[in-house]
Order: structure tokens, then sequence, then C-alpha cells
């Protein structure tokens, strides 16, 4: 009879052990599935993130592409070509192209038209100067407030009258224009490919 008893504890002991080992497996099971299904909404989640960084960049990128709506690339490069001929032919006048007062020209700050005009007249180190505007690098930069600013290279020849050789180099240009087409800003961001030379490199194949 005590044997009998035993063995059915021992049964009964099994059948716990199972059921225990049958919930445990039940809700592992269930936390697997809540897991799996967070990771899920996670992933949901970034992925609509990257989507609308990706459209915000997108619109940013055709937003840049309208800020020359105003003032054309076409028309910044024929200002800017006139520019660089009045100072090539030596009938330079600041205040045909500069605001009456300018933030920025090249290292200087806050200067007048007269001041950048007697810059000009002072210089005798860059001689015989040529300038070439490369219009298809008219980029748009930004607009703060009325003002907008835009990027462009140049391609610079002159004479070094310090270093008695000519000088040749690609300039990256920014100019900032106000609403009545003034430059209130002019600097040089960039200078590449810079020779020095005994001959004018514009006289090269000719």
């Amino acid at each position: 009879m005590k044997y009998v008893t035993l063995v059915q504890r021992m049964k009964l002991k099994n059948s716990s052990l199972c059921l225990l080992v049958f919930i445990g497996l039940f809700v592992s099971s269930c936390m697997n599935e809540d897991t799996q299904q967070a990771q899920a909404l996670e992933e949901e989640r970034i992925r609509r993130e990257r989507m609308s960084e990706l459209k915000q960049k997108e619109q940013e990128v055709e937003a840049k592409k309208n800020e020359l709506k105003e003032f054309k690339a076409n028309e910044v490069t024929a200002f800017m070509r006139n520019y660089y001929k009045d100072l090539v032919m030596g009938n330079f006048d600041a205040y045909r192209y500069y605001a009456d007062h300018v933030d920025r020209f090249i290292s200087k700050k806050n200067v007048t038209p007269d001041e950048i005009n007697e810059i000009n007249r002072s210089n005798d180190e860059f001689i015989d100067k040529t300038v070439y505007v490369q219009e298809e690098t008219m980029t748009p930069s930004r607009i703060e407030g009325k003002v907008q600013y835009i990027t462009f290279w140049i391609y610079f020849t002159c004479y070094r009258a310090s270093k008695d050789q000519y000088q040749s180099c690609n300039v990256n240009i920014e100019v900032g224009l106000n609403e009545n087409k003034k430059m209130i800003s002019y600097r040089e961001l960039k200078v590449t490919d810079l020779e020095f030379t005994d001959y004018d490199p514009n006289e090269v194949g000719d």
C-alpha cells in the first residue's frame, strides 16, 4: 500500500513538473512573440524616420535649386563678368557693384565702396589681370534675410610684381547680393591649382 502511494506521489510530482515546463515554454513563447513585435515596431519607426529625413533632404535640395529664382544664374554671371572686366580694364568703380556698407571684402570687414576703390587703386602687386567666370559653377549657397549668397569659380591669371613671375589659379568665390542686386560681401573661399611661371599662361599655344 505504501509502495502504491509512493508511485502515485512520483507520478503526481512528474505531472506537476511537466505542467511547470509547459507553462514555462508557453510564457517564454509569449515573451518571444512580444519581443519580436516590439522589434518589428521599432524597425518600422526607424524606417519611417529615415524616409522622413530623406524626403526633407530632397525638399532642401529642391529649395536650393529655386533660390536663384529671383536672381538668375546667367544674370549673376553677367554681373560678375562686368565686375571683373572693369577691374581688368582699369575703369572700376565700386559704387556700381557694392552697397553703401559692405560686411566683408576679401579679408577686410565693414568697408565702404570708397575704401574698396582705394584698395584697388593702390594695388601694384597683381598686374595684367585676366579673369574667366565659370558660369556652370554658379551655385546658391544660402539666404540670410534679404541677402542671397552665391558661390562660383573663376580662373585667374596675373603678373606678380614681387615674384617677377606670372601666376595662374582657380579661385572659389562667394558673393552676397542684397535686394538691390548690390554686393554686401565678396570673399575668396579657396584657391586651387596655383602655379607660377616665367611666361604668360594666356599666351601658351598662340
